[in-house]
């Protein structure tokens, strides 16, 4: 019984420190906090779009007109946890924007969509995240812009930008955007639009 109980002794000095230890070794050996906060996003982004002639074959018109957007988002993480391969680790999205444009050049008007997009995060960084975005969806316009009917019409939008956590759940979007729109020639004249937009937005990041 001494014996026994010298050993269990013996076992119990010789052991204990391990625990301590190994609970330091694997909180060093931990990854840093990355991102991510949570996997669903809610925020709201204003913005700017100027016209340009990248693939609409529209004349001065088109690529005259100017408008103001408002873009409310709803967004949900496709992976969690993020990717981590190499250089590009990050996490794939997918965000629904309804979207709500006002032309006043050349003349006024109004644009209401619905935008479906594949954004993808680039991880490395804690608090900041750079992004590239893909996507498209419907949209009713009444532009009044020649070269382009009014009416149904598709938004294919392509774009870059960078996302800052300024606080534990609230992010800070800053991005650039190559919108076109046009009806995929259902009617004519389809010359399309070609706006470069510029826009700063907020986020709320879910549990």
């Amino acid at each position: 019984m001494r014996v026994g109980a010298a050993l269990l002794v013996w076992l119990w000095l010789a052991l204990g420190p391990l625990g301590p230890a190994r609970a330091e070794s694997e909180a060093e050996e931990s990854p840093p906090a990355l991102f991510v906060v949570g996997p669903r996003t809610a925020g709201l982004a204003l913005g700017y779009g100027h016209g340009v002639s990248v693939i609409a074959a529209g004349e001065f018109e088109s690529s005259g007109a100017r408008m103001l957007l408002v873009v409310p988002h709803w967004q949900m993480d496709m992976t969690r946890p993020p990717l981590h391969p190499a250089w590009y680790k990050g996490s794939l999205a997918i965000r629904l924007e309804p979207t709500f444009g006002v032309n006043f050049r050349p003349r006024s008007g109004y644009l209401i969509g619905l935008n479906m997009l594949l954004r993808y995060r680039f991880l490395r960084w804690e608090s900041v995240a750079p992004y590239l975005e893909l996507g498209a969806g419907p949209a009713y316009i009444d532009l009044d812009i020649r070269d382009q009917i009014d009416g149904f019409a598709f938004i294919p939008t392509a774009g870059a930008g960078v996302t800052w956590r300024t606080w534990e759940r609230v992010s800070l979007e800053l991005g650039v955007r190559l919108q076109h729109i046009s009806n995929a020639y259902t009617r004519r004249p389809n010359g399309g639009v070609d706006t470069v937009q510029v826009l700063l937005g907020a986020a709320y990041h879910f549990d």
